[in-house]
């Protein structure tokens, strides 16, 4: 739970939170995740109404038809290739400002080097990219403790605190969607009741809950390291240029006074961005393998890992500073499918002969309320960001 939510998308919080600052966006962050948490307790009442390894596919074609099934599919993979986008973009940034000056200028060789070198991890296939995620995983973490051991010295209290008075609706909405991607687990629910239905729905819910307690506590740590280090005009010449992972690391060296903490926090952003783009493509490259099998495709394998890499690879040499913006238009997207979907699907399930093994324990008419709430929250953040 923890690996899934904390990742390269962490970055974007503090850019994200400029207008609003530490307190109010720790709040809409904690607020978002609750409603996500729920969402996903919803999504364990229906997953363990099915056998193990039924996925969000075999839930909406079951419950809601074959159409539903394949527009949930797409909206699935639009999430996931704006996500791929997105971390190539933000560890492409990261590695330009590592090469040499006649080198960083042709932005496209960090993109084209990324793409090939996880296309080539992806191929190998077998347990190597699951051993090398699983490493990434425990190095990000390793460094995110030095890190705040070595940074929280630079952390002033009074900017903190500081509230700048009333805040306007306007910059509370385009910050949701970057909340909505900060706690998108639903995706590991499917893959928790595989590894737990052996022997009960309790072990399920703890992971959720524990995972959840503990990444909140994590952003909190980690929006207490950045926003207390640096000013709201720093970060938001950070926005300004794009949002970008590179400019945000740059920011942040302003303020570092031992080369190690300025190494720590380099590498740091390095490991949890591949992290993040090994999850992200791994699921996206998956299921399109998936999607070329059903139609007896004879290059599958390759095919999927070539369709995963080559349009946000070439999406990020023509736009290469998209990263938050791909995160924002991800976190509308995920809303269809982590808040509206999951309560719609369990009404339906409520009334079919599908047994429950747990039972989420709000009524119907909670329900209701919930994918009204995200169809409200949906359309506000896409007036929003559009």
């Amino acid at each position: 739970m923890v690996a899934t939510i904390i990742g390269g998308g962490m970055f974007a919080l503090p850019v994200a939170f400029v207008h609003v600052w530490f307190i109010k966006g720790l709040l809409v962050l904690s607020v978002t995740g609750i409603l996500m948490l729920i969402t996903g307790l919803i999504l364990v009442d229906i997953t363990m109404r099915f056998p193990p390894g039924a996925s969000f596919h075999t839930f909406t074609h079951a419950l809601l038809g074959p159409a539903a099934s394949v527009i949930i599919g797409v909206a699935f993979c639009f999430v996931l290739y704006l996500l791929t986008y997105a971390y190539i973009s933000g560890a492409a940034s990261i590695l330009c400002d590592l090469l040499p000056p006649d080198i960083a200028g042709r932005s496209w060789l960090p993109i084209i080097l990324l793409s090939l070198t996880t296309s080539l991890i992806l191929w190998a296939g077998g347990k190597l990219p699951g051993f090398l995620l699983s490493g990434l995983i425990a190095a990000k973490f390793t460094l995110f403790l030095l890190l705040f051991a070595g940074a929280a010295g630079g952390v002033k209290a009074l900017r903190l605190l500081d509230l700048a008075g009333s805040t306007p609706l306007q910059y509370y909405l385009p910050i949701v969607p970057v909340c909505v991607i900060a706690f998108g687990f639903h995706g590991s629910v499917p893959s928790l009741t595989r590894m737990y239905r052996g022997d009960n729905h309790r072990a399920i819910l703890h992971s959720i809950y524990y995972g959840f307690a503990v990444s909140l506590t994590v952003y909190a740590f980690w929006l207490t390291l950045t926003m207390g280090a640096l000013t709201p005009q720093a970060i938001r010449h950070v926005s300004d240029e794009g949002g970008n992972i590179g400019a945000f690391i740059t920011a942040l060296n302003i303020h570092r006074t031992t080369s190690a903490t300025s190494l720590i926090l380099v590498a740091f952003g390095c490991i949890a961005v591949l992290a993040s783009l090994m999850s992200a493509s791994i699921g996206l490259s998956d299921y399109l393998e998936d999607t070329l099998n059903k139609i007896n495709c004879q290059y599958s394998r390759p095919l999927a890992i070539f369709l995963t890499y080559l349009p946000p690879a070439m999406a990020c040499i023509i736009a290469p500073q998209g990263f938050l913006s791909a995160l924002s238009f991800a976190g509308i997207s995920l809303v269809l499918w982590s808040i509206i979907l999951p309560p719609y699907l369990l009404i339906k399930a409520r009334r079919s002969r599908l047994p429950p093994v747990y039972s989420f324990p709000g009524n119907n008419f909670l329900l209701k309320i919930i994918i009204v709430t995200g169809l409200i929250l949906w359309l506000l953040m896409s007036y929003a960001c559009l």
